[in-house]
C-alpha cells in the first residue's frame, strides 16, 4: 500500500512539476467571417492554417523573429525579421525574372503619394471599439480600415513598431512602405480591413470574435520533432 501511495505522489509531483515548467499563456484568438483563426499571445502572432498538412508562420514582434514550419517535409527555420526580408526579396526577384522572361521586361514604378485621413470613430467590431481610417494613394481611395486600440488586446499583440524595417522591404514601392502607412497600422489591431484599390471593393479583413482565452506555448512554437534547415529552402518548399 505504501507504495502505491508513494507512487500516486509521484504521479501528481509529476503532473505538477509538468504545469508550472509549462503554464497556459493568456492571448486571443480571432475568428474572420471565412473562418480564418488567428492566436495571439505574448507578442507573437500565428494564423492557423485551414488544413493540417498546410504550413504555417509566427510573427514574434518581441523577439523580433519568424518562425516557419511545413508540416509535409517535417522542416522549420526561425530566422530574424532581416533575415526574413532577404529572403523575400531574393524569391521575389526570382519569381520577377521569370514573370519578365513570359510575359516581357516591365517597367518599374515610383511610389504613390500616400495620405492618411482619420475619420472618427468606426463603431464596435466584435465587441471593440474602432477607429476608421481612409488610405489614399495618388488621390485615390485605396484602402478603408478599422482599428481598434484596445489595452489588453495590444499588450498580446506586442510592439509592432520592431516590423518597420521589415514593412519598408517588403513593400518598398507601395502604399505599404510609406512611414505614415507603417504609423497607422501599429497604431491599434486591424478588426476590418476593405480594399478600394482601382475602385474594386475586396475585404481583406472581417473579424467576427476576438476571445481572449488561454493558449499553450507549444501552439505558438516550432515542434520539437520537426528538422531545422535554412529559412529559403523552407518558404521555397511551401
Amino acid at each position: 500500500m505504501a507504495v502505491k501511495i508513494q507512487l500516486l505522489r509521484g504521479i501528481i509531483a509529476t503532473a505538477l512539476l509538468m504545469g508550472m515548467a509549462f503554464p497556459a499563456l493568456a492571448g486571443w484568438v480571432q475568428t474572420e467571417r471565412d473562418g480564418t483563426k488567428t492566436l495571439i499571445s505574448d507578442g507573437k502572432v500565428k494564423e492557423l492554417p485551414a488544413e493540417p498538412d498546410e504550413g504555417w508562420l509566427v510573427m514574434d514582434h518581441r523577439g523580433r523573429k519568424v518562425l516557419v514550419f511545413n508540416p509535409e517535409q517535417n522542416t522549420c527555420s526561425e530566422a530574424t525579421f532581416s533575415q526574413y526580408c532577404e529572403t523575400i526579396e531574393i524569391l521575389t526577384a526570382a519569381h520577377q525574372k521569370a514573370l519578365a522572361a513570359f510575359e516581357g521586361d516591365e517597367e518599374g514604378h515610383s511610389p504613390p503619394a500616400v495620405e492618411i485621413k482619420k475619420r472618427g470613430s468606426g463603431g464596435k467590431i466584435a465587441g471593440f471599439e474602432t477607429t476608421k481610417y481612409q488610405v489614399y494613394a495618388d488621390g485615390e481611395l485605396y484602402e478603408e480600415l478599422w482599428l481598434t486600440t484596445d489595452k489588453a488586446v495590444l499588450s498580446e499583440v506586442g510592439d509592432q513598431s520592431s516590423l518597420q524595417d521589415l514593412f519598408r522591404c517588403l513593400h518598398e514601392s507601395e502604399v505599404e512602405g510609406n512611414p505614415a502607412y507603417f504609423k497607422m497600422m501599429i497604431s491599434g489591431w486591424p478588426l476590418k480591413t476593405l480594399s478600394q484599390e482601382a475602385g474594386l471593393m475586396e475585404v481583406y479583413t472581417d473579424v467576427v470574435t476576438l476571445i481572449k482565452t488561454e493558449i499553450p506555448p507549444a501552439d505558438l512554437a516550432l515542434p520539437p520533432s520537426c528538422r531545422s534547415v535554412p529559412l529559403q529552402e523552407s518558404m521555397e518548399n511551401m
